[in-house]
């Protein structure tokens, strides 16, 4: 009796099956690059192409005193808005009650800068409050125990070599909130630009925002200090300048340094990182030119911001520096032509705005 023959596929099956999974791939992939394309897209539905009507011409920002954290707020001369981050966990009802004293109704866009508390505290409660049309987060993965609830597509394994994940419950907390929001949002890098032109009485302006870091593309985007993740971008509006800069710390100073050798010098510089001494380096400073420098930092914080030395920088390079810890709320109101105002809630001491604070382990 002959032996039974073992089954083997013939080549037409093989190539059959794989071009089943190869489709399943492509499906997968395709639809997941169509899901990120329509999020592009509607960021740009926001900001269009084509000029609107405004009823102002002036262009506010406000530093918003939120303590040891940062939270800044602007309303753009079309009307539109974004918030950029929101103060560490217990100040959301001190932001909420700030932006209903302006009116606010809803916010276009939030751009949360990284993953720390101090940043992005008030986050959940900021999209209950308002109606969120857009978020620009970090490409920082969450690493926590409820990572099984996102999806893999939400949240991105990091493919660089260094990365610094995240398991805190604020940032899960705010990966949540994006999720129940159905807002439209995207991991930011050099590329998430956007401006809008629009027509006052007859005259047309624009504003823009440049993202100039992180100068590398998700997944690839990775560093080794949290803080890094931090976007250093331009707000420009007619001539006006302004360089923010969240936490990023000299690494990601140096990045911006080596990829942009032609950077234009600022009116205003967000000072990094509440003023720590492991930013706003020489190098940076002596580039771009601060006429004024901003700070967010609280009183009392265990850090010691802002740093001696970072003041001492600032005044070698003659910029104004101005302190929410001393000054409370400050807002910048520039006006089209690129001239421009501050105003501050309290006024301070020329003398105290230069002197650095100290940790609590250096005061004798």
């Amino acid at each position: 009796m002959a032996r039974k023959k073992k089954f083997k596929p013939s080549n037409s099956i093989t190539i059959f099956i794989a071009i089943i999974i190869i489709a399943i791939a492509l499906f997968y992939y395709y639809r997941q690059t169509k899901e990120q394309a329509e999020k592009y897209s509607a960021l740009n539905d926001i900001f269009t192409s084509q000029p609107v009507e405004a009823s102002t011409d002036v262009m506010k920002i406000h530093f918003i005193d939120v303590g040891q954290g940062d939270c800044i707020y602007v309303e753009f001369p079309d009307g539109k808005n974004m918030l950029i981050d929101s103060g560490n966990n217990g100040k959301e009802e001190q932001i909420i009650d700030y932006l209903n004293n302006l009116s606010v109704k809803n916010i276009t866009l939030v751009l949360a800068t990284h993953a720390d508390a101090d940043h992005i505290g008030g986050m959940e409660e900021i999209f209950e409050a308002y109606n969120v049309g857009f978020c620009l987060r970090p490409f920082v993965y969450y690493n926590g125990e409820e990572k099984s609830k996102f999806e893999d597509s939400f949240n991105i394994i990091p493919s660089a070599e260094e990365t610094e994940h995240c398991k805190t419950k604020t940032y899960n907390a705010f990966l949540t909130a994006i999720l129940e929001e159905n807002c439209g949002y995207e991991y930011f890098n050099k590329d998430s630009d956007f401006s809008q032109a629009f027509t006052y009485q007859g005259v047309t302006s624009s504003y823009s925002v440049d993202f100039l870091t992180p100068t590398k593309s998700a997944p690839y985007i990775g560093y080794s200090d949290a803080n890094d993740y931090s976007p250093i971008f331009t707000l420009t509006y007619g001539d006006f300048i302004i360089m923010l800069t969240g936490d990023a710390e000299k690494d990601a100073e140096a990045e911006l340094l080596l990829s942009y050798p032609n950077l234009p010098d600022v009116d205003v510089l967000k000072v990094g990182h509440h003023g720590s001494e492991t930013s706003t380096t020489m190098d940076l400073l002596t580039k771009i030119k601060p006429e004024n420098a901003v700070i967010q930092s609280g009183i009392p914080n265990s850090y010691g911001h802002p740093r001696q030395a970072v003041l001492d920088r600032l005044f070698e390079v003659n910029a104004t520096i101005y302190r929410t810890d001393l000054q409370g709320s400050i807002v910048i109101e520039v006006q089209s032509d690129g001239s421009y105002s501050f105003v501050v809630e309290r006024t301070a001491n020329h003398n105290d705005l230069l002197e650095g604070v100290k940790k609590p382990s250096e005061i004798e």
